[in-house]
């Protein structure tokens, strides 16, 4: 799912290359932006595609800059990230709010203060145990590593997280 924020972004950044007087820019604005909330993507890249080639005025760089534009919201309109009503119905966030927030509060603020420094590798172990803990899987991730690590006869052995970027561990899921 494209963030409803970011795709009203596009539309916004879109309208502007228009070259519309703010008022006529900021009633295309509303209104695409309420096409676009309403699913109706296809109907907003439509519009401008039409006003574009009816204004022979637009310079290049406009020109590029609205292709540009469509071009981002049709690849998502078409790939379905941009059904708002449907994901509302699924009871979905159509907005990215509460992962920036949690962003914010649990990396940000506690790993991002005032003296503070980290290597990168000692901030990943410390976000990926908070994460364990967070979650109440921090016991059995201690307790797998342990059973790991007495095997191999190493339990002095340092811990390597895994890569964040990666798929999530669900081997240690106990609600399946």
């Amino acid at each position: 799912m494209l963030d409803c924020c970011h795709a009203i972004h596009h539309v916004m950044a879109a309208v502007k290359a228009l070259g519309y007087d703010q008022a006529t820019t900021q009633g295309l604005y509303r209104t695409y932006r309420k096409q676009v909330r309403d699913g109706q993507w296809q109907v907003v890249v439509d519009d401008m595609t039409a006003r574009m080639a009816s204004n022979p005025t637009l310079d290049t760089s406009a020109c590029e800059e609205l292709r540009r534009e469509m071009s981002y919201l049709s690849r998502h309109g078409q790939a379905g990230h941009m059904r708002y009503p449907f994901f509302s119905l699924l009871n979905k966030p159509i907005g990215s709010g509460a992962i920036e927030s949690s962003i914010r509060r649990v990396i940000n603020l506690r790993l991002k203060s005032n003296r503070m420094f980290w290597l990168a590798e000692n901030a990943e172990r410390l976000l990926q145990i908070r994460c364990y803990y967070v979650s109440k899987r921090l016991d059995d991730r201690l307790a797998t590593k342990h059973i790991s690590l007495a095997g191999n006869g190493k339990l002095d052995s340092k811990w390597t997280p895994r890569d964040m970027r990666s798929a999530p561990d669900h081997s240690l899921n106990t609600s399946a």
